[in-house]
């Protein structure tokens, strides 16, 4: 409203930016006015307490100047300058401001878009007949720091896992849905800030994490009143991974999102594609080894049973044999038996002749060695008393001629 007062033409028909600019105060004042707002609301998210307010005309044009801070003692400038210029008014001026992005940028569901706090230094200056004339071709620079600036909904960490164990179509939509869930921290960002035609551009913001690179470009359009943010992000999941975007579009607190997955979903479409075919091969040669396997089995377990039929007929055969044999030995031993027991009485009596037999030699070498010895006696007995007599001739001396 103070904008409005000091540098809109009240007589004007419209309304709002497209109201014409003023050429002087209202009524033809000139001069200088110094108050002190007891509370300025800059926006919704920034309000000064006690923010004094310069207003004053000269031939130069028309001044605004404004400061003060908020409650958490941060400070705002803002100076302004309308003056005559070739197509209409000229207005330049140089504007400090802080901003807390998870406050002023958000979705339609008041989700922060970017999470940080920071300064922005703008000195800008355009020319128009109207307050969309002016915005419509405003240029100049400045530049911005943030610090903690972490960009909200985009967790690069949770999308790389899930990536990792995506299996099939229904594995990667639950990727691309982990990917909203979290945040990825980018840390500081520091740059310069460019205006031209009414658009704003920043220069990107970049980080590099375990899972990815992002890189996060932001830009706005003055006219309009609409800012996008950009955020491009490289996996790192596999090499020659593409890129994959994610975009918010909108008013600062009303932004829409927009994932750009086409790319990289179509390559690691193809990748699961890939894997599933590979696996399905793998499947089918598994099969075939287990079919050649269980072929193989089959047979060892024929042949195990063909050879466990011949071997039992062989036991069969061995114990048909055993059981006939066992059969004669007892029939013969029973045979045996029977010819022992007929042929009993002839041994009993074979036995009482021999024994009778034997009794006789005994007998009879007894009385051969009772003589034997006699004779023997009377030899020596005779031999004793028979001495032959025998002479003996000395030898005669000398020799005989």
């Amino acid at each position: 409203d103070l904008l409005s007062a000091a540098l809109l033409d009240w007589s004007s028909a419209g309304g709002g930016l497209e109201a014409s600019l003023a050429s002087s105060l209202p009524f033809g004042l000139s001069g200088k006015v110094d108050m002190t707002v007891d509370e300025l609301v800059v926006d919704p998210t920034l309000v000064l307490a006690d923010a004094p307010v310069s207003l004053a005309s000269d031939v130069a044009g028309i001044h605004f100047a404004m400061s003060g801070r908020d409650e958490t003692k941060r400070e705002v400038k803002l100076t302004l300058l309308s003056g005559e210029g070739e197509a209409g008014r000229s207005v330049s001026g140089h504007l400090e401001i802080p901003m807390d992005l998870s406050k002023q940028l958000q979705t339609l569901d008041l989700q922060p878009v970017i999470t940080g706090e920071g300064r922005i230094v703008l000195d800008f200056e355009g020319e128009g007949r109207s307050g969309a004339g002016v915005l419509a071709a405003l240029s100049g620079s400045g530049s911005y720091q943030f610090k903690d600036v972490t960009l909200a909904g985009v967790s690069l960490a949770s999308f790389s896992q899930a990536l990792r164990e995506a299996k099939d179509s229904a594995s990667l939509t639950d990727a691309f849905m982990a990917l909203a869930q979290g945040s990825t921290r980018v840390g500081t960002a520091a740059g310069a800030i460019a205006i031209e035609d009414g658009s704003i551009t920043f220069e990107p913001a970049s980080a590099k994490t375990d899972d990815g690179d992002v890189e996060v470009k932001v830009g706005a359009d003055l006219g309009s009143g609409l800012v996008n943010i950009v955020a491009d992000m490289k996996l790192k999941v596999q090499a020659n991974q593409p890129a994959l975007s994610v975009s918010f579009l909108g008013p600062p607190t009303a932004m829409v999102r927009s994932d750009d997955t086409s790319e990289v979903m179509s390559r690691i479409g193809y990748e699961i594609m890939q894997r599933d075919v590979a696996e399905l091969e793998r499947l089918q040669q598994e099969q075939e080894r287990m079919a050649a396997e269980e072929d193989k089995l089959r047979q060892e377990d024929e042949e195990r049973l063909l050879a466990y039929y011949a071997q039992r007929d062989e036991l069969a055969l061995r114990r048909r044999e055993l059981n006939l044999h066992g059969e004669m030995r007892l029939a013969a031993a029973e045979a045996l038996r029977r010819d022992l027991e007929e042929a009993r009485p002839l041994q009993t009596r074979i036995n009482t002749f021999e024994l009778r037999q034997r009794k006789r030699e005994r007998q009879y070498w007894r009385q051969m060695t009772r003589l034997e010895t006699e004779r023997r006696e009377a030899i020596d007995k005779m031999f004793k008393e028979f001495q032959v007599p025998y002479i003996v001739v000395p030898p005669q001396s000398g020799d005989a001629n």
